[in-house]
Parts: C-alpha cells; sequence; structure tokens
C-alpha cells in the first residue's frame, strides 16, 4: 500500500469538512470548528502548516441526529463513539473509506479501522462540581479499559497492567461492558444542561476544556483554506483556555503532526486525482 503525502490528507479531510458543512447547513444543525481546525482558521487561515487535523465541535442535543444523517446521506464511514462498540474514543469519526490509518502507538490501538477523518466532539453542559467531572472521566476510562483488555494490551508483566486485565474482566462478569459504559457516558454528559459552563471533557485536555456558556452564544464564520466556516464567537477566550498563547508559534521540534500515525490507500492508488 502507498502511504499518503501530508498535503493528499489535508486535501481529503478538507472534503470531508465541506460536505459536512453542506449537511449541517441544510438541516439547521449548529457545529463550530475545535482545537487544531480553530487555531488554524484563526492564526492561518487554514489547516496548521505541519498538521491534516480537522475537530469539530456539535452540541449535545443535535449530536446523535448529525451522526444518522451523515450515515445516511454520505458514503463516509462513521465511528460512533455513542453506539459502536470496538470504538472506545469520547468522539465520532466521520471517516474516508478508501484510505486506512496505522498506529506505531499500542496506545491508539483500536478494534474499529478508519481512514482520513475529521473528528466529531460532543459539546455539552459540564458542572463546576469535581465529582461530576471524574465521574464521567472515570466512566470514559471504563470504555477504554474494557477495550483495550479486549485486544490483549494488558498481557504484558507489570503491576499496572495486570490490575487493569483483572478490573476489566471483573467489569465484563458483572455483564458492565463496553456498551453499558457508553450508554452511561451519554446519559451523564446530558445531566447538567441548567450550568453556565460547556464544553468537551472528554477530549484530551479534560478539565481545561470548560467555558463560559457566552462563548458558544453565537456563531461566526471564519476563513479555513478560501472558504468560511462556523466558529464560535467567543473563539479567543476558548482558545486561551485550553492553549494559553495560541497566537504564538510552538517551537520548530514542537511542529509536528500525529508522529505514530501512517495513513495509506487502501488500494493501489497513486494520487487523488487517479
Amino acid at each position: 500500500m502507498q502511504e499518503l503525502s501530508l498535503e493528499e490528507k489535508k486535501k481529503i479531510s478538507f472534503e470531508i469538512l465541506c460536505n459536512l458543512n453542506s449537511i449541517c447547513e441544510k438541516y439547521n444543525i449548529t457545529y463550530f470548528l475545535a482545537y487544531g481546525s480553530l487555531i488554524g482558521a484563526i492564526r492561518h487561515k487554514g489547516f496548521i502548516p505541519w498538521d491534516d487535523d480537522i475537530d469539530l465541535w456539535i452540541p449535545i442535543s443535535q449530536y446523535e441526529k448529525f451522526l444518522e444523517i451523515v450515515k445516511k446521506e454520505t458514503d463516509y464511514s462513521v465511528l460512533d463513539h455513542i453506539h459502536d462498540i470496538g470504538w472506545p474514543r469520547g468522539f465520532s469519526k466521520v471517516s474516508d473509506k478508501d484510505t486506512i490509518v496505522f498506529h506505531d502507538s499500542e496506545k491508539y490501538r483500536t478494534k474499529s479501522r478508519y481512514g482520513v477523518s475529521v473528528d466529531i466532539f460532543p459539546l455539552f453542559a459540564v458542572k463546576s462540581d469535581a465529582s461530576w467531572c471524574n465521574k464521567i472521566l472515570k466512566t470514559r476510562n471504563r470504555i477504554v479499559y474494557l477495550q483495550r483488555y479486549s485486544l490483549g494490551v494488558y498481557k504484558k508483566n507489570s503491576i499496572s497492567a495486570i490490575c487493569k486485565a483483572i478490573a476489566s474482566k471483573m467489569l465484563i462478569v458483572m455483564k458492565k461492558d463496553e456498551m453499558y459504559y457508553k450508554k452511561k457516558l451519554f446519559q451523564l454528559e446530558q445531566t447538567a444542561s441548567d450550568s453556565r459552563q460547556v464544553g468537551c471533557i472528554v477530549s484530551v485536555y479534560k478539565m481545561k476544556d470548560i467555558h463560559d456558556i457566552a462563548c458558544f452564544g453565537e456563531t461566526i464564520k471564519v476563513e479555513f483554506e478560501g472558504k468560511f466556516f462556523s466558529a464560535p464567537i467567543g473563539y479567543d477566550r476558548i482558545l486561551r483556555d485550553i492553549y494559553g498563547d495560541y497566537l504564538k508559534l510552538p517551537s520548530i521540534k514542537n511542529r509536528v503532526s500525529h508522529g505514530a500515525e501512517h495513513t495509506f490507500w487502501k488500494s493501489e492508488k497513486t494520487g487523488l486525482g487517479e
């Protein structure tokens, strides 16, 4: 199989973004550019030059509807973090079917395969209560532990791996499997609707990903690769919450894409035009 170049991956993910934007406009679904994609739009008017990643936030109230429409109206593969066993992440993926991603690191192994993707993160109300946040993160972690156990990741000869394997096996015996915790997680993500804070604490940023609700009170259009997409009106505060001074370029050694990730054409393609 032939590995894709960075520019090829950018072109595919941008095409997915354009199609998802059309779906959201057609069905009046709110979305926002998120994380590195939002930084890219504000700082570079497109992709961060060394990255191919595209992330979106979609409000939890429209999240399932959006995923179902994408499944029905496009040819993309959808990894649904609410319903799909074998996909342990706290977000979903809309993925190109002609490509496939491999990871060097065991940490990123999943049962579900995917290609070049746009990541879809649920945006939900978050309580200030630390115990509530910890309950969500604990539930999210149990999904990860159960999948890693099923993949045999915990067979290593270490006390930590052995303990996680035993704990996972006990959960399965108690009939608390991956789907049990997926349902529980999605329910928990909808229990703080009266909060004045929103975010996606199941992202890698965890407690940094909590923002004042006013930041998402309106959408604005920002330029990304020559077209315009939705962003939250409070993007500056959101990005500073998560990254600090996001307008400052990182050091040269940190200007890298997903280092442990390699993407290939499934067939013997030699380029996007073939």
